[in-house]
């Protein structure tokens, strides 16, 4: 971590943030390289961010730290490349923390008896960066999980184990990972990201860091005051509405659903497309819940 926060004279702690985003002078950590966690970890590190990922597993490290990729989405070109470089690196021991600017938290929640998350994981991660967590650092869930989960627990688990306090020594958000694993058409880089976050500031710091590794920023409108943005792909057209309903996203009301965005954003569409290949490509992002989750209970068990 470049220097230490508060600093007595100087820019605020989001101005000196934003000024290292732009820069790329950040250290960025993840937190679980499983399907979700190894794909951004891959991201960012593309983007000029130096990035160290973390994972209870001996064997998924070692593979990283090889260049040798056990997610399909991954190559392991890419991977070996960005490790070579110095790009990438992993480790089991969390005192790294202490070295990283941007954190992101992508362990599993798999689903209990009763069919809720298991966040256990979530609770462990949160308490391992927590011990090791510096002054001046971001730290965003994207774990899949139930409202309420960033700010009751995640970001509770943070003060509590370090002593520092949100909004003022660092910054907590939330941004619900969207990983399609296994669909070659939208990836980690291209598919939209809402981001919520514990104040302006957060936000505002933490979506820049997203922007930088995956494209422009679109600010989402909700009623309640709630903290949040869309994240899409630069070189976007308007015309779709899509609705973002994910577990854990932040509490809001809106249009009589609670932890639902309904968003008219703007979507890429090639222009040498015929209709029913529009049609098809739009399809691709309404696929149905009950098989999509089983399709990604299936990747989660493999990875």
């Amino acid at each position: 971590m470049e220097g230490t926060w508060p600093m007595s004279d100087g820019p605020s702690l989001s101005e000196s943030l934003l000024a290292r985003i732009a820069r790329r002078t950040l250290t960025c950590g993840v937190v679980g390289l499983g399907y979700v966690g190894l794909p951004l970890a891959v991201v960012l590190a593309q983007a000029g961010f130096a990035v160290v990922g973390f994972d209870a597993d001996p064997q998924k490290i070692a593979a990283v730290c090889e260049g040798r990729s056990y997610i399909p989405d991954v190559s392991s070109q890419v991977l070996a490349c960005l490790v070579e470089q110095g790009a990438l690196r992993a480790d089991c021991a969390f005192d790294s923390i202490a070295d990283c600017d941007f954190v992101a938290i992508c362990v599993p929640t798999p689903l209990d008896a009763h069919g809720d998350p298991d966040i256990s994981c979530i609770e462990g991660a949160a308490r391992s960066v927590g011990e090791y967590l510096a002054p001046g650092t971001m730290v965003v869930l994207e774990s899949t999980t139930y409202p309420g989960t960033t700010q009751d627990i995640v970001l509770s688990l943070l003060q509590r184990t370090s002593g520092l306090r949100a909004g003022r020594d660092f910054y907590v958000g939330f941004s619900p990972e969207r990983v399609d694993p296994g669909n070659g058409r939208y990836t980690t880089a291209n598919t939209p990201k809402v981001v919520g976050a514990a104040d302006p500031d957060g936000l505002a710091c933490i979506a820049a860091v997203y922007e930088a590794a995956l494209g422009c920023t679109v600010d989402v409108p909700t009623p309640g005051g709630a903290t949040v943005r869309l994240k899409v792909p630069a070189g976007t057209q308007t015309g779709k509405k899509f609705r973002f309903k994910e577990m854990g996203a932040p509490d809001v009301k809106h249009r009589g659903r609670t932890g639902a965005l309904l968003v008219e954003i703007k979507v890429q569409v090639p222009t040498n497309l015929s209709d029913d290949e529009r049609d098809a490509m739009t399809k691709l992002r309404e696929a149905d819940t009950r098989d999509y989750r089983e399709k990604v209970n299936r990747y989660k068990a493999t990875y």
